[in-house]
């Protein structure tokens, strides 16, 4: 079985009209497929735990662990421009 996870915004839940309606068609349209979606924290660093260790512990991880990766170091490297923009800014 193939599986979607859906990761909500820092400020939305899991009852986001988005991940809603997400669900509601793939519960309803799409067969062989899971769908999971986290209650992420608000705090990115705790919510980028949650996911490591969603994907850590699940049957998910051998398929979506380079994915997974890929997305926290993407995250940090946009993070680190946003505070190197913020340098630039108040120089």
């Amino acid at each position: 079985m193939r599986t979607i996870v859906y990761l909500h915004g820092f400020i939305s839940a899991p009852q986001s009209h988005k991940a809603t309606v997400l669900g509601d068609y793939v519960r309803g349209c799409v067969t062989g497929l899971e769908y999971v979606v986290p209650a992420l924290h608000y705090a990115p660093a705790r919510a980028l735990a949650q996911v490591e260790d969603l994907f850590d512990s699940s049957r998910i991880a051998e398929r979506s662990h380079r994915s997974v990766t890929d997305w926290v170091a993407a995250f940090d490297r946009k993070r680190a421009e946003i505070r190197q923009r913020r340098c630039d800014a108040g120089t």
